[in-house]
């Protein structure tokens, strides 16, 4: 016979709500998924990992991540999967941004019911997600992207990870253009991306809102943020390499603390992954929220 002592204090155990709905915008449910390690102590607080997956700011997937973000749960962090408005729905930028930061405040509001610690938030995206990331670093509380829900909480975070995000889209949106050959403007090229950014409103307004979004132009000596992890594949073919290396650059000589991991020969998503990333990433999250 083989004895296994018990676990009286539920180490290593989650659970997980699926639908919780943390604004309706225009009358659309905007929900996330929420994972909780488990806890005999009804009094304890835990450290909060908001997570938005990368969609292309279309309609990210709540649960495609799960069985990976399952490990931070049981880790001893609340984790929640957050979804936002779909731009081709009629909400371009920055509605993505809003409801991010909407999801924060949520989340910060009902932290006593949720037994989460306010004061240790991470947010964490890969893809576009990784784009609000870097942003809600560099904006916290920003009123230019703070909506009615929840006013008086804020969305400032503790720390922040972003996985092979867009940090700047005026140059993204060039490279789009040159790599097609019979495109002469974003909207020949990528009218995705140009619907995204109010292309139908002119150039200078998208030139202008597009520089707006972009975290590399966010940053200058007064600049503020949290410590962020940036991590890229160097095959990245969606979202270049460089990207995340230049604002790593633009981090450090503005004094913001900041990790920079290349993934050798990483894919955008896919070959990216490995169990020494979510390590990597793991490492981060508990020196700054353990």
């Amino acid at each position: 016979m083989q004895t296994i002592p018990s676990n009286p204090t539920f180490a290593g155990i989650a659970s997980v709500r699926p639908d919780i709905t943390f604004a309706v915008p225009d009358g659309r449910n905007l929900k996330l998924t929420l994972m909780q390690p488990w806890d005999p102590d009804p009094t304890r607080r835990h450290p909060l990992i908001v997570f938005l997956q990368g969609a292309g700011w279309t309609s990210p997937d709540r649960f495609s991540q799960l069985p990976q973000l399952a490990q931070y749960a049981r880790h001893g962090y609340v984790v929640a999967s957050i979804t936002h408005r779909n731009f081709h729905d009629g909400y371009p930028a920055p509605a993505w941004l809003e409801d991010a930061k909407t999801a924060i405040r949520f989340l910060r509001h009902n932290a006593e019911s949720f037994r989460i610690d306010p004061d240790k938030v991470a947010f964490w995206g890969t893809s576009s997600g990784g784009h609000a990331a870097e942003l809600i670093d560099l904006t916290g509380d920003d009123p230019r992207y703070k909506t009615k829900d929840f006013p008086d909480e804020s969305d400032a975070v503790t720390c922040v990870v972003s996985c092979f995000g867009v940090a700047d889209m005026l140059a993204l949106s060039q490279a789009y253009i040159a790599a097609s050959a019979d495109a002469a403007d974003l909207r020949q090229s990528q009218p995705d991306v140009g619907a995204f950014v109010h292309l139908d409103k002119g150039e200078e307004f998208a030139t202008n809102l597009m520089i707006q979004i972009s975290p590399s132009y966010q940053i200058d000596h007064r600049t503020t943020g949290a410590p962020i992890l940036l991590i890229h594949g160097t095959a990245d073919p969606l979202v270049p390499f460089e990207q995340s290396k230049h604002l790593a650059e633009q981090l450090t000589a503005a004094g913001i603390e900041n990790e920079f991991i290349a993934i050798e020969g990483g894919d955008h998503d896919g070959t990216f992954w490995s169990q020494p990333v979510h390590d990597a990433i793991m490492k981060f999250l508990d020196a700054h929220l353990k």
